[in-house]
């Protein structure tokens, strides 16, 4: 199944938006390190996969999200 990449500031609140608005989450936001990244995932209600992309310069170390 195709996927779709997005980039976003903040990969657990779209999450939490989608979850609330029918979603299933996949996987929660993780690092990628092959791409120096953090990426999270769910389906949405249509069974389209959707991965939430961090922006690399958005996630500090050690903070909630």
């Amino acid at each position: 199944m195709p996927a779709t990449y997005i980039v976003v500031g903040d990969p657990p609140a779209y999450m939490a938006a989608a979850v609330a608005n029918g979603a299933t989450v996949l996987w929660d936001e993780r690092e990628w390190p092959e791409f120096n990244a953090r990426y999270a995932a769910f389906r949405d209600p249509s069974d389209a996969e959707i991965c939430l992309w961090r922006d690399k310069g958005t996630y500090q170390p050690g903070s909630p999200s």
